[in-house]
């Protein structure tokens, strides 16, 4: 790692927080979805970050920023149908 670089904000935190004391490299998976539009990509982020949310009641630890485009799909008040917490509920 090279730090005090620029690059991703995502891999700032992780070097300078030291995270690979907790997430060693060798144990991190990334994964890439083509889409046809930032929108699209955006969309399906918030979903995926949503997802995590209901799973692990926190963001992943490198997304500081939550994505609340999700909400504007499935609704602002989806937090008060407790069926939302069945994560076969969220992935569709």
């Amino acid at each position: 790692m090279n730090r005090g670089k620029t690059g991703h904000m995502a891999g700032w935190r992780y070097a300078f927080f030291h995270f690979n004391r907790y997430f060693p490299l060798s144990n991190l998976r990334v994964r890439w979805s083509p889409t046809s539009s930032k929108d699209t990509a955006y969309a399906l982020e918030g979903r995926l970050l949503l997802t995590y949310v209901l799973r692990y009641g926190e963001l992943p630890p490198l997304n500081y920023k939550f994505n609340w485009s999700a909400f504007e799909s499935i609704g602002w008040d989806v937090f008060d149908d407790p069926a939302v917490f069945d994560p076969a509920v969220l992935v569709r």
